[in-house]
């Protein structure tokens, strides 16, 4: 198994120390394991779909994800931000 190591904001930390507090989770790791399964799971064909690239040229391919990007609505809404 792979370790990263990330950055969240408080807001986010109190609610994974809540979840796990409550008896939800064993611990923040495993919350942030079942969150991102789930996340990829869910959108794993939209993810697929946004980012791929196929026969475009590079430069074209990465102006256009770029403008996707900026367009599309984000596929999981985080409204603990």
């Amino acid at each position: 198994m792979k370790t990263i190591e990330v950055e969240l904001p408080d807001r986010v930390t109190v609610e994974l120390e809540t979840l796990v507090k409550d008896g939800w989770f064993a611990d923040e790791a495993e919350v942030i394991r079942v969150a991102l399964l789930e996340f990829v799971q869910r959108n794993r064909l939209a993810l697929m779909e946004r980012f791929q690239i196929g026969h475009l040229p590079l430069r074209a391919a990465q102006s256009t994800l770029v403008d996707r990007t900026r367009a599309a609505a984000p596929l999981f809404p985080l409204s603990v931000y």
